[in-house]
């Protein structure tokens, strides 16, 4: 598996949903790759700011997202 569809699984990997033969997968490209082990760290730890930030803050008292971002990023993963 390259790590681009590592990346392209990641957030279904997280959350459990990858069906367990594209999971194995996954995990034997990680114990491969430090450079994915290190991104899969690095979002981790972004999702856990993110979840301590609404669960501090409230998710009605964030900021929006600037549309720019929004589609730079929907841009990227095409």
């Amino acid at each position: 598996m390259s790590c681009q569809k590592v990346i392209a699984f990641l957030s279904a990997y997280l959350d459990g949903t990858l069906p367990w033969h594209q999971r194995a997968v996954v995990w034997m490209h990680l114990g491969l790759c430090r450079d994915c082990r290190n991104y899969v760290a690095s979002f981790r730890h972004t999702l856990q700011l993110v979840r301590t930030m609404v669960r501090d803050v409230g998710s009605d008292q964030l900021p929006a997202i600037p549309a720019e971002l929004v589609q730079a990023i929907q841009a990227a993963r095409k």
